[in-house]
């Protein structure tokens, strides 16, 4: 028979989309509170520090499922790089900043001072 050789990292990617979810929320938390271990996050996406208040907060909800992401979970997940914001444009550097073929001059025409 053979065996299933997956390794730890492809073990730890999220299984579903809650949990993709819930990795996403325990990143941030762990980001900002370094001593935190684990956090309980519920269907709504709610986080908590104690599993008790996770379930509590869950028995109000139509899906009563609890993820618990652990900070080890994370270290073996890889973290995708969101893009960032396009760089600010500089001035001289924007698409009315040119003189057009309309407007030669490089006035601006709906400035009534610029005549």
């Amino acid at each position: 028979m053979a065996r299933n050789n997956k390794t730890a990292a492809a073990a730890a990617q999220p299984k579903t989309v809650q949990m993709s979810a819930a990795h996403k929320i325990a990143q941030g938390l762990f980001a900002s509170q370094n001593t935190l271990d684990e956090v309980h996050i519920t269907s709504d996406g709610t986080a908590f520090y104690t599993k008790s208040d996770a379930n509590n907060h869950a028995r109000t909800l139509k899906d009563k499922a609890v993820a618990t992401v652990k900070r080890s979970d994370l270290a073996a997940t890889p973290v995708k790089e969101e893009k960032s914001a396009p760089a600010p444009v500089k001035d001289g550097e924007g698409e009315n900043d040119n003189p057009t073929e309309d407007n030669e001059e490089g006035k601006d025409n709906d400035n009534p001072d610029n005549e």
